[in-house]
């Protein structure tokens, strides 16, 4: 494994480690912070003697709106001073994509600190005050620089060093989290070192042999991307923010609550990678979004900030990845209560499913227009209240499919019976007279007719997307598809490889159609998978600041590299079972609790044509 470099990383974990980085903005200071779950050493370290300057800005108010309902104002950010005992107590409402309201208690140490607060200029200083709110957000529908509250603190000493403690919940959390993750004497470099010894441990759950430094380095920066979500959002006690916008505390079994699921993303790759290496996790993560569900009125919103729903994409991600979780051995939630949760929303009507508050990006609507829905069959594109009906309809499809086969391993026949023939779905959506050339996935409107005109290119009924990529969004059901309609969605005219920029064919990045490149495995054609797989990893995936095609998206498209790196994918995004290409590294280790799983791979040989399971040819 080679030696990691963290000193210029940056983001927030999602487990109890802990991360160093360093940025020099060139105009004579220097920075060095370090961060736990919800603690953070920060050191500041000035070129020249004189009066240094550490400034806390804050936000103003955010106002949280439900169609046209204000469901919550979260008040403006504000702080306090304590110049007496070197500490400051700042609050701050967000609300980018989601509510939450982080809170941080910050103990600055050094000699002599003089503090002054503002309120929306900089220009406007109040000398000798100790308390500052108000001010303007972004949320307010101005975006003017410097409008805020927020105060400073100013020091002669060269070297100014803080603890930060952070909390969702209250400034009392925040102290505690503060006091209970870091010891008293510890410092940054102390800390630092921890980081690197936690990264490299956590790093390790999966160890590679053979392939080039480049491979190697891309290999581990796409693991360390798929380790940085989800994110933890409870407090040392076991307190939380919840999506109603109370607070909460753990249940009993439930280790951490968990935010942050951009769901559209993440059911295709990275939730499968994360139930893998981290069951533990897995189930913990299935339960925070359980525990949100239900204090939103019993709907699993599709992308989640934190602890707030946006409504951000299309479908209902959540029942795939919950299915998936348990498809994959993860039992550490509520499982029942969570199924016949997702499966209420699935079959019974909500209010939200009729608005167009948020469309067509942020429709609210878990199972959108539901009652159309179940009587066409497809989501109409006229009267969906969805981001691109035949988008809509691919992605129910998956659901339907994920819910119906956890129904089976729960023993509910019921439910499968109900469920599984709406997987098939998808065929209401697709025109095999769409072009000349063959069929394609193609919006509805309600009254039965195709929405015109036509072009395989367009994203028309589509979500960043377009209906050639779309087209192959069948994981649970390929065995229709052809072929020679795959050789031409990977190649261009000229028979090089589609690495993006071209509507008609694949599309590497973005999520609706990465898992195309292993549907040649149920074609019976495994040489294309391996083939393909090879060719986009290394055209699209690079060391080096290009090397990620687009978006990581919360680690969808790394966990996308690291399984096509060990010769795998889910097949399903709700079951077990992995598609097999070829592993591009000697051999790899991926090491679990109940085992290592061992991958290996004849040098210098890029096609397989058998597999040997336990030593026996099949």
């Amino acid at each position: 494994m080679p030696e990691l470099s963290l000193a210029d990383t940056n983001g927030i974990l999602r487990q109890p480690w802990i991360h160093p980085a360093r940025s020099s903005a060139g105009l004579g200071w220097d920075r060095l912070y370090v961060s736990t779950q919800a603690e953070a050493p920060y050191r500041a370290s000035f070129d020249s003697a004189g009066t240094h300057l550490v400034i806390l800005h804050l936000d103003g108010p955010v106002t949280v709106r439900r169609g046209r309902h204000q469901v919550a104002h979260i008040p403006a950010g504000g702080l306090f001073l304590h110049p007496a005992g070197r500490a400051v107590s700042p609050w701050n409402s967000a609300g980018s994509c989601g509510p939450c309201t982080p809170t941080c208690p910050t103990r600055c140490c050094a000699r002599r600190p003089t503090a002054r607060t503002y309120v929306d200029h900089l220009a406007g200083l109040r000398p000798g005050t100790t308390t500052a709110s108000g001010g303007e957000g972004y949320a307010t529908g101005a975006d003017r620089a410097g409008r805020g509250s927020g105060g400073y603190v100013s020091f002669a000493d060269t070297d100014v060093t803080m603890k930060v403690g952070i909390s969702y919940t209250s400034l009392d959390a925040a102290r505690k989290n503060l006091s209970a993750e870091v010891k008293p004497k510890d410092d940054v470099e102390s800390v630092a070192a921890d980081a690197r010894a936690a990264w490299s441990k956590q790093l390790r759950s999966i160890e590679i042999a053979g392939g080039t430094e480049d491979q190697r380095t891309t290999f581990y920066t796409a693991l360390y991307h798929s380790f940085l979500q989800p994110n933890i959002a409870s407090d040392v006690d076991g307190t939380y923010f919840g999506s109603d916008f109370a607070v909460h505390r753990l249940a009993r079994g439930h280790r951490t609550q968990y935010g942050n699921f951009s769901g559209w993303d993440q059911y295709r790759a990275h939730t499968q990678l994360l139930a893998l290496l981290e069951p533990g996790v897995a189930g913990d993560f299935a339960q925070s979004l359980y525990n949100l569900a239900q204090q939103n009125g019993g709907v699993w919103d599709r992308w989640v900030h934190v602890n707030g729903p946006t409504h951000v994409m299309t479908g209902d991600p959540s029942a795939p990845t919950l299915a998936g979780f348990y498809a994959m051995g993860v039992r550490n939630f509520d499982v029942r209560g969570a199924f016949d949760s997702l499966v209420r929303q699935a079959t019974v009507p909500h209010p939200s499913g009729l608005s167009d508050a948020g469309c067509p990006g942020q429709c609210e609507g878990q199972r959108p227009n539901l009652a159309e829905y179940e009587r066409l069959g497809y989501a109409p594109q006229d009267t969906c209240h969805c981001w691109g009906g035949a988008a809509e309809t691919l992605e129910d499809a998956t659901a339907d499919f994920a819910l119906a086969d956890w129904a089976s391993r729960l023993g509910r026949g019921a439910e499968s019976r109900e469920l599984i023939p709406r997987a098939s779905w998808w065929r209401n959506t697709f025109n095999p007279a769409a072009t000349p050339e063959g069929g394609y996935q193609q919006a509805r409107l309600a009254n039965g007719n195709w929405v015109q005109p036509f072009s395989a290119t367009s994203d028309v009924g589509f979500a960043q997307g377009t209906s050639a990529t779309y087209t192959w969004m069948v994981q649970h059901d390929v065995s229709g598809l052809a072929a020679a309609r795959l050789d031409a969605f990977f190649h261009r005219p000229d028979g090089s490889w589609a690495t993006g920029g071209d509507g008609f064919r694949y599309d590497p990045t973005n999520e609706p159609g990465i898992h195309t490149p292993w549907l040649y495995n149920a074609l019976g054609q495994p040489w294309k998978t391996q083939e393909t797989v090879r060719a986009m990893a290394s055209l699209v995936y690079r060391t080096g600041p290009s090397g990620l095609p687009g978006n990581d998206d919360l680690g969808t498209m790394s966990a996308w590299y690291v399984f096509a790196a060990l010769g795998m994918y889910p097949q399903t995004p709700s079951r077990a079972e992995m598609l097999l290409s070829s592993p591009m590294f000697e051999e790899a280790w991926i090491k679990r609790n109940d085992g290592t799983v061992t991958v290996g791979a004849t040098p210098n040989t890029k096609w397989g044509k058998e597999l040997p399971v336990d030593h026996v040819h099949d």
